[in-house]
């Protein structure tokens, strides 16, 4: 019975069977003024563009081995995650783009690993991910239960 002012959901929705019944779900929790955080995986991430670029997937929404391995079923981009939570109850009130990512996650670990990546880069791949949402890594989303009456 209790309502919540917040629900934070960092990267389960790409996991979950049913995400539309998970944000309905989510409505019936939440107090009439509160909150959800979304964080998913960006379909239209840089990364995937050249992956697809490259041959290596065929399709922007293609799983990779390691969207599998982790066990996701789906990855999103800014109008999908948009229409999901409109369409359960939700009005979006702000999208942000987490980090402008330029390789796979395991280029990225080895260049870390290498020290080639300094903080410096990291830094200026979040500013550019600032101005270019459409082509980060992770879509950020906040929402906000739809007002009835």
């Amino acid at each position: 019975d209790e309502k919540y002012d917040f629900i934070i959901a960092n990267y389960i929705m790409e996991h979950v069977l049913d995400s539309s019944l998970v944000l309905r779900k989510f409505t019936e929790i939440i107090k009439p003024d509160g909150y959800v955080f979304i964080v998913v995986p960006n379909a239209n991430a840089f990364s995937r563009r050249l992956a697809v670029n490259m041959g290596l997937l065929t399709d922007l929404e293609e799983l990779t081995e390691n969207d599998k391995k982790h066990g996701h079923r789906r990855v999103y981009n800014i109008d999908i995650i948009k229409n999901e939570l409109i369409s359960t109850g939700w009005q979006v009130v702000e999208t942000k783009g987490i980090i402008f990512k330029i390789l796979a996650d395991f280029q990225l670990n080895k260049l870390l690993k290498d020290n080639f990546l300094t903080e410096e880069h990291i830094l200026g791949l979040q500013k550019l991910a600032d101005d270019n949402e459409t082509f980060c890594d992770s879509i950020f989303v906040v929402a906000k239960r739809k007002s009835f009456g």
